[in-house]
């Protein structure tokens, strides 16, 4: 299992915890999360119930670092809940009590959110600011081009809790093109690192580090899954105009010589 797997390589995880199950399938959300409606309420029960049986089941290890409970899950959160991102947000501070009661040690619980929605932390309605969530570090998916932007000046005046760049990268494809430049994308990953590696070490630490997206290309998300197709969304801030969704890895997939994908 991944485990043992990350135990044989020496990995550290932060084991995520997938809301896309609990989301409306329908175009007009039926789901919520309101406390206050016992639709709401049971479902809030549920997931706290599912959360406690998978910490229970993977905080054993010492290779779990912590907990991701949800992705970018208040970005257009009316088409996945009735109700105010709120619900969400109080959801978690009830999440994040769960692994270390259930595992005798502390396990931190974050979320990974879009940085369309980084103004979302530090506002008490919303039971954001740092007097109210219990989450121990805010994560943000951050893709700005390459640079970083001032996302480190925007948190720190928002909160002075820890900060994972939870996604950063750029896609290999060029629009302009029409093929691959790795070259260009290891040039911008490289900008990207030496800024999160500068405000991780500054006098007063701005960033806990970032995490690459992604590891390797992903086949399925843009037309035939056996192949490498172009397509994506257009970001005005990446060289190109657009996010190519198939091209992200640092590592290619290929053919393996028994048949299989190396």
């Amino acid at each position: 299992g991944i485990l043992s797997s990350a135990k044989q390589q020496g990995l550290l995880l932060l084991l995520g915890f997938p809301f896309d199950r609990y989301y409306s399938s329908a175009a007009q959300p039926s789901q919520t999360l309101d406390p206050s409606s016992p639709d709401g309420q049971a479902l809030r029960a549920r997931i706290r119930e599912e959360f406690r049986v998978y910490v229970t089941r993977m905080c054993g290890s010492s290779q779990v670092l912590g907990f991701v409970a949800g992705n970018e899950v208040p970005l257009n959160y009316g088409a996945k809940f009735l109700g105010s991102p709120r619900d969400f947000y109080t959801l978690l501070t009830e999440l994040a009590a769960i692994p270390t009661s259930v595992c005798g040690r502390f396990l931190p619980v974050t979320t990974t959110m879009s940085d369309a929605d980084l103004n979302d932390i530090d506002v008490p309605a919303l039971g954001t600011d740092d007097a109210t969530s219990s989450l121990a570090f805010w994560s943000v998916n951050v893709f700005r081009g390459c640079t970083m932007g001032t996302i480190f000046s925007q948190f720190a005046a928002r909160s002075t809790k820890p900060l994972l760049v939870s996604e950063f990268g750029i896609d290999a494809y060029h629009q302009a093109t029409g093929r691959e430049d790795e070259d260009a994308q290891s040039v911008c990953l490289g900008r990207l690192w030496n800024e999160i590696h500068a405000n991780a070490t500054a006098t007063t630490p701005r960033t806990i580090g970032g995490l690459v997206f992604s590891s390797h290309d992903e086949y399925w998300k843009a037309g035939n899954p056996n192949r490498q197709d172009p397509g994506g969304f257009p970001n005005s801030a990446f060289p190109d105009g657009m996010m190519n969704e198939e091209y992200w890895g640092m590592l290619s997939v290929a053919p393996s010589a028994t048949g299989g994908v190396d």
